[in-house]
């Protein structure tokens, strides 16, 4: 739940809240030919604060996504290395095995 600190001034209602550190502004304002309503103004600036969070939470939410996809395609590089690794490995496995095997048969003879 946001906390709000509330300001009023003749026809302006401000509503301040916090997210990621920093100050976040609502602010409401009444033409000068309605009748001013401080209820409805703090609501107004309010929920124009909270859609104001709601948009930062969202594009800090795609960049933290995008950075997570970055670093999984660099994890998914790496593990393909590592297999390519193991493969080469096992096949030079293979090779010296089977030359020692034929050397010893030799040997044998």
């Amino acid at each position: 739940m946001a906390k709000y600190t509330t300001y009023q001034s003749d026809n302006k209602v401000i509503v301040v809240s916090r997210f990621a550190g920093k100050a976040v502004r609502g602010i409401a304002k009444c033409d000068p030919n309605d009748l001013f309503n401080g209820v409805f103004g703090e609501e107004l600036a309010k929920a124009r604060c909270d859609l104001k969070i709601s948009t930062k939470r969202q594009r800090r939410a795609c960049e933290l996504a995008v950075q997570a996809l970055e670093q999984l395609k660099a994890a998914q590089a790496r593990v393909d290395r590592a297999m390519e690794y193991v493969k080469e490995a096992t096949t030079e496995i293979e090779v010296a095995s089977k030359r020692v095997a034929e050397l010893e048969a030799k040997a044998q003879k």
